[in-house]
C-alpha cells in the first residue's frame, strides 16, 4: 500500500503525462480556488476557546498598568490567573458535560504535563507555606494558580486547533507578540520610551515585561520557531512550483516575487523599528527638555505607541494570513503577490525579535539563541534528504555559520575589548569565576548558587524551626490589634507602651537554631520527594547561603538558584524534577522525530509535496512541515539551554505552554479513530493504550461516575478560586497604589490628612488581600511615620508651653507605634523577606529608645539572613553602646569578611579595641576607616581620643586643645 502511494506521488509515466496534459490547467485552477482546506478550529467552541487563549497570551506579553503598585507583575498575573483559569474551567465543563474533544494532539504531551501538575499540587499541600505556594509571592504573583492557568492554555490550544493550519495560526501569534516586544525594547534603548520607564538611552531594557531577563528569555524561546516560520514561507514563495504556475517568463515571475517580498519586508520593518524612532525623536526635538520634566507621560506619544502596537498586530496578522493563503483570491498572480508581501513581513518581524534580544542584553538568552542557531545550522542539511545539492549547500552554509560566529566573537574580544557586546560576552564565563568582579555586581556567583541550592532540602529542619518561631511571634504579638482598630484614633493607647524591653526580649522565646526542635520524620523524608513548595525558595535559602556568596553579590534577594532544573528539584522535589525532565525530553524527542521523518523522493519533493506513506507510525512530511518541526525543535532546545542558567517568569511560562499546545497540534500524527469524546473517557483510553491494551473504538455511554464528579468538582472549585483571586489581587493592588488628594496650599494639617488617607487605602488593600505580607509591612511603616509626625508636634507644643496638647500628641504617637509593632509581627505570616520586617522593628524600637528590643530585632533579622553587612554592623554598634566589646568585635569582624570596606564596621572594631585597651589594634582599624572616609567626624574624634590616651601626661599639658 505504501509503495502504491509513493508511486502515485512521484513522477507519472509517459503515457499518463500525455493523456492528462490537456486537463492539467483546469485541475490546477480548481484545486487552488475551490479545494477544501483543513479547518483551523474544532468548531465554534474551539474558535472561542482559542481566541480566549490568544488574548490571555497577548495580555501577559504586552499588558502593564500604572494604576497598580506593581506595574508589570500584577496585570500579567491577573490576566493569567483569571483568563487562564476561566478558560481551563470552560474546557473542563465542555469536556465533561459536552461532546468532548478529539485527543489526537493533546495525547503527545498530556501525561508529562499532568504528572508535573500533580507534583506541583502535592508540593503545594506539603509546602512550608501553602498559602504562598498557592497564590505566589508579591514579586511574581504566580504560584499554583498561575501554573494552572498555563496548563489551561496548553489543553485549550491543543484541543481547539484542528489542523496544521491552525497550529501555524497559533505560532504566528507568538511571532507577532515577540516582534512587538522587540520593537518596543528598541524605543526604550534609544531613550524614546513614551511611558517614561527609560528617559535616557539604555544598554539593557525590559520592554513590556518589566525585567530584562524575562524579556530576553521570552524572545529566545520564540526566536527559532519565528525564524523558521519566516524562512519556510519565503521558501514557498520562491519555490519552483510557483514559478512553473506563472504564465509569464521565469525571469519576470522571479522579479515580481522579489519586488513584492522586499516591499513587505521594508513596510513592516519601517512600521516597527524606523518610523516610531523617527517620530519620537522629532517629537522630543519639538518639545526639548519639557518631556523629561512632565509628571505624566506625553499623551500624544502614548497614543502613538498604542497605534504602533495595534498596527503591528494587524499588519503582521494580515502578513501571516497572506503568507499562509488564508485570504482567497481568484487571480493566481494576486495570490502570489500577497504571499510574497506576507513572507517579507514575517522576516521583518524576526528582525524585530533579534533587535529585542540584543537590547535586553540577557546573557542566558544570548547563549541559548547562539546554541540553537549553531545546532540548527548543523542539522539543517537533514531538511533535504532527497535533494543532494540542497543538502551539500546547507551543510557548507551551516559549518560556515558556526565557524564564522566563533571567529567573529574571538576577533571582537581581541580588537574591541571595551565594546558593550564584548563586555557582555566576557561576563558570561566571569559568572563562574569567583575571582572575577570587573564586569558588574554578582559575577562569580553561579557555582555557589548551584552548589548551595541543595541546602534548602538538607537544612530543612532548621528552616522549619525558624519558621515556627516566626509563626509563634505572629500569633502572640501580631494579633494584639485588628484592622478595624488601625484607623481608630484611640486604638493602641492601651497597649504596652512603657518602653521597657519586656516586649522585645523577656517575652521572646529563645531561638536555639533547631537544636531542640525536630520536624516529623515523614516530613524530613518527604521534602526530598516533593520539595519545599513553589515560591518559598527565598525564605528557605537566605539563612543557609554562604558568606562567600554574600560577599560576591551583597544585599541580593536570591529567590532562585538561577538554574531551572535545580529550582524544580528544590521546589518540587525528585518527583517534580522527573516530571519536568520527562516533559522536556518528550518535547525534544517528538519534534526531532517529526523533523527527521522521511520525505518522499522525486523531483518535485524537494520542499513542498508531502509523501503519503507511514513509516513506523510516523507520517513522512513535506519539507515545509519538517522545517516548522525543525523550528519547534530548536525553540525547545533554546529553552532547555537557557534554563541551565536562568529561570521561568510568568511570560516565559505562558509562552512555553502556549507553544507546547501549538506544537502538539502540528506534530501529532493522524490516528484511526479521531472522534470527540468526553475528557475522562479519553484519559481512560490513553491509559489503556499506555498499558498495552487496544484503544476503545466505540464511544461508551455518557455517565458521570462518582470519581469523575469528585475530580470535576474539586478542580472547578480550585479554578473558580484562582479566577476570582486574580481579580481580587488586582483590586487590592489598585487600592494599595492609591495616594491622597493634595490641597492647593500644603499645611501641616493637610499633610497629616494625606497620611491618614494613605493609611485607609492600605487597610482596604489588606482587607482585600489579607495574606499579602508586604501590604502589612508598608502600612506599619506609614503608622510609624504618623507616630513620628505626632512626636514632632508634641515637641513643638512643649516648646510653646502647651503641655496638655503635647501630652495628647505623645499618646497618639505611642498608639501609632503600638499599631505599627503589632502589624509588623502579623506580617511574619507568609513573609517573603522576614528580615525586612525585623529591620523595621529595629527602627521602631531604636526610635523609642528601647535599645535591647532593637538589638533583639536585629538578631532575629540575622537569623533569616546572617550575612547582611549593614544589619550586622548596626548590631555591633548597639553592642558597643552597652560596652559588650567582645560581642562587638565578633560582629564587626564578621562584617569585614563580607565587606572589607565597611566604614561602620572598621570604625566600630576600632572603638571596641579602644574600649578593651588595645590601642595598636584600635589604630589599625581606625586608620583603615579614615583611608576610606577621611571626612568622617566620628573617625576623627576616635583617633583624637586615641592620641590623647597614648600621649604622656606631661605632653598633654602643653598640647593645644584640638576642639
Amino acid at each position: 500500500m505504501g509503495r502504491k502511494n509513493r508511486g502515485a506521488a512521484g513522477k507519472p509515466s509517459a503515457g499518463s503525462r500525455s493523456s492528462s496534459s490537456s486537463a492539467q490547467p483546469a485541475q490546477k485552477g480548481s484545486s487552488e480556488t475551490s479545494a477544501p482546506k483543513d479547518p483551523l478550529f474544532d468548531g465554534a467552541i474551539g474558535a472561542l476557546l482559542f481566541s480566549g487563549a490568544a488574548l490571555v497570551v497577548a495580555l501577559v506579553a504586552l499588558y502593564f498598568s500604572s494604576d497598580v503598585n506593581r506595574v508589570f507583575d500584577v496585570p500579567k498575573a491577573v490576566a493569567l490567573k483569571t483568563g487562564g483559569s476561566a478558560l481551563f474551567l470552560a474546557w473542563v465543563f465542555y469536556g465533561v458535560f459536552g461532546r468532548g474533544y478529539t485527543w489526537r494532539s493533546i495525547r503527545l504531551f498530556f501525561a508529562p504535563v499532568m504528572l508535573l501538575t500533580g507534583a506541583i499540587a502535592i508540593s503545594t499541600l506539603l509546602s512550608i507555606d501553602p498559602v504562598t505556594s498557592l497564590y505566589g509571592v508579591y514579586e511574581r504573583q504566580f504560584g499554583l494558580q498561575g501554573f494552572l492557568g498555563c496548563v489551561g492554555l496548553f489543553v485549550v490550544t491543543a484541543t481547539s486547533l484542528r489542523s496544521k493550519r491552525g497550529a501555524l495560526l497559533g505560532l504566528s501569534v507568538l511571532l507577532v507578540l515577540g516582534s512587538i516586544i522587540g520593537a518596543y525594547g528598541l524605543l526604550q534603548a534609544r531613550g524614546l520610551d513614551p511611558y517614561r520607564f527609560f528617559l535616557e538611552p539604555k544598554d539593557k531594557v525590559y520592554s513590556t515585561l518589566g525585567n530584562a531577563t524575562f524579556a530576553g528569555n521570552a524572545l529566545a524561546l520564540v526566536f527559532p520557531i519565528s525564524s523558521m516560520l519566516a524562512l519556510t514561507q519565503a521558501a514557498k514563495v520562491f519555490a519552483q512550483k510557483r514559478w512553473n504556475e506563472n504564465p509569464d517568463p521565469r525571469w519576470r515571475a522571479t522579479l515580481w516575487v522579489v519586488v513584492f517580498y522586499v516591499l513587505g519586508f521594508v513596510a513592516v520593518l519601517a512600521l516597527q523599528l524606523m518610523i516610531p524612532s523617527v517620530v519620537m525623536e522629532a517629537r522630543l526635538e519639538l518639545y526639548g527638555e519639557l518631556k523629561r520634566t512632565w509628571s505624566q507621560p506625553d499623551p500624544w506619544m502614548v497614543a502613538s505607541l498604542k497605534q504602533l502596537m495595534f498596527a503591528s498586530v494587524a499588519l503582521v496578522a494580515v502578513a501571516s494570513g497572506l503568507a499562509q493563503g488564508w485570504f482567497g483570491a481568484r487571480s493566481g498572480s494576486v495570490r502570489r503577490a500577497a504571499a510574497a508581501v506576507g513572507a517579507g513581513g514575517l522576516l521583518a518581524m524576526v528582525i524585530a525579535i533579534v533587535v529585542g534580544l540584543f537590547v535586553t542584553r540577557t546573557r542566558g538568552a544570548w547563549v541559548a539563541s547562539a546554541a540553537s542557531l549553531a545546532i540548527g545550522s548543523l542539522l539543517l542539511p537533514s531538511l533535504f534528504p532527497a535533494y543532494s545539492a540542497g543538502r551539500r549547500l546547507t551543510r557548507a552554509l551551516g559549518v560556515f555559520v558556526v565557524v564564522a560566529g566563533v571567529a567573529a566573537a574571538s576577533l571582537s574580544v581581541w580588537l574591541y575589548p571595551n565594546h558593550l557586546v564584548v563586555r557582555t560576552l566576557k561576563s558570561i564565563p566571569a559568572a563562574f569565576d569567583s575571582t572575577h568582579t570587573v564586569y558588574g555586581q554578582g559575577q562569580g556567583t553561579r557555582r555557589y548558587l548551584w552548589t548551595e541550592s541543595i541546602r534548602v532540602l538538607t537544612h530543612h529542619r532548621a528552616t522549619l524551626a525558624r519558621q515556627a518561631e516566626d509563626l509563634r511571634d505572629a500569633a502572640q504579638r501580631g494579633s494584639a490589634i485588628s484592622l478595624e482598630q488601625i484607623t481608630s484614633p484611640s486604638a493602641g493607647a492601651d497597649l504596652d507602651a512603657a518602653g521597657s524591653d519586656a516586649t522585645g526580649a523577656e517575652r521572646h522565646v529563645a531561638h536555639d537554631g533547631g537544636a531542640t526542635w525536630y520536624a516529623p520524620l515523614w516530613r524530613r523524608i518527604a521534602v526530598y520527594v516533593f520539595g519545599i513548595g513553589m515560591e518559598t525558595y527565598r525564605y528557605a535559602f537566605m539563612s543557609h547561603k554562604s558568606m562567600k556568596l554574600e560577599a560576591l553579590d551583597p544585599m541580593t534577594n536570591h529567590d532562585n538558584p538561577h538554574n531551572n532544573y535545580l529550582y524544580m528539584l528544590a521546589s518540587f522535589g525528585l518527583l517534580g524534577l522527573i516530571a519536568y525532565l520527562w516533559l522536556l525530553a518528550r518535547l525534544l524527542y517528538v519534534s526531532f522525530r517529526h523533523f527527521r521523518a522521511p520525505t518522499a523522493t522525486g523531483e518535485d519533493q524537494r520542499l513542498e509535496a508531502p509523501a503519503r506513506d507511514d513509516v513506523f507510525g510516523v507520517v513522512s512530511h513535506s519539507g515545509v512541515e519538517r522545517g516548522i518541526a525543525f523550528g519547534v525543535l530548536t525553540s525547545f532546545f533554546s529553552y532547555a539551554v537557557y534554563s541551565i542558567a536562568g529561570f521561568d517568569s510568568v511570560a516565559c511560562s505562558v509562552f512555553l505552554y502556549f507553544l507546547l499546545g501549538c506544537a502538539a497540534v502540528y506534530l501529532s500524527p493522524p490516528v484511526a479513530s479521531d472522534r470527540p469524546r468526553p475528557v475522562f473517557q479519553q484519559i481512560r483510553d490513553q491509559w489503556a493504550v499506555f498499558r498495552g491494551r487496544a484503544e476503545i473504538e466505540t464511544p461508551t455511554p455518557k455517565r458521570i461516575t462518582p470519581v469523575t464528579a469528585t475530580v470535576t468538582l474539586a478542580l472547578s472549585a480550585l479554578l473558580l478560586h484562582s479566577a476570582a483571586g486574580g481579580v481580587r489581587a488586582w483590586q487590592a493592588d489598585y487600592a494599595f497604589a492609591l495616594g491622597c488628594t493634595r490641597p492647593r496650599v500644603a499645611t501641616e494639617d493637610s499633610a497629616y490628612s494625606c497620611l491618614q488617607q494613605r493609611i485607609r487605602h492600605k487597610v482596604k488593600a489588606i482587607k482585600l488581600n489579607p495574606d499579602e505580607s508586604y501590604y502589612r509591612q508598608t502600612l506599619a511603616n506609614l503608622l510609624a511615620n504618623a507616630a513620628s509626625e505626632r512626636a514632632q508636634r508634641a515637641a513643638r507644643a512643649g516648646k510653646e508651653g502647651q503641655e496638655a496638647k503635647a501630652q495628647g500628641y505623645i499618646r497618639e504617637a505611642r498608639a501609632f507605634d503600638r499599631r505599627a509593632e503589632a502589624l509588623l509581627y502579623s506580617a511574619l505570616n507568609h513573609a517573603w523577606a522576614p528580615e525586612n520586617i525585623f529591620i523595621s522593628l529595629f527602627q521602631l524600637y531604636y526610635g523609642e529608645g528601647r535599645t535591647r528590643a532593637a538589638e533583639r530585632a536585629l538578631e532575629r533579622a540575622l537569623e533569616h539572613s546572617p550575612h547582611l553587612g549593614a544589619v550586622r554592623a548596626n548590631l555591633a554598634v548597639l553592642k558597643l553602646e552597652r560596652r559588650a566589646y567582645k560581642d562587638t568585635l565578633r560582629d564587626c569582624r564578621w562584617v569585614l569578611k563580607v565587606d572589607p570596606r565597611s566604614v561602620t564596621a572598621l570604625r566600630t572594631c576600632g572603638r571596641a579595641y579602644f574600649g578593651l585597651g588595645k590601642a595598636k589594634e584600635a589604630r589599625t582599624y581606625l586608620e583603615r576607616a579614615r583611608q576610606i572616609a577621611p571626612a568622617d567626624p566620628l573617625i576623627q574624634r576616635y583617633l583624637s581620643e586615641l592620641d590623647t590616651q597614648e600621649t604622656p601626661p606631661s605632653e598633654q599639658a602643653t598640647r593645644p586643645n584640638p576642639n
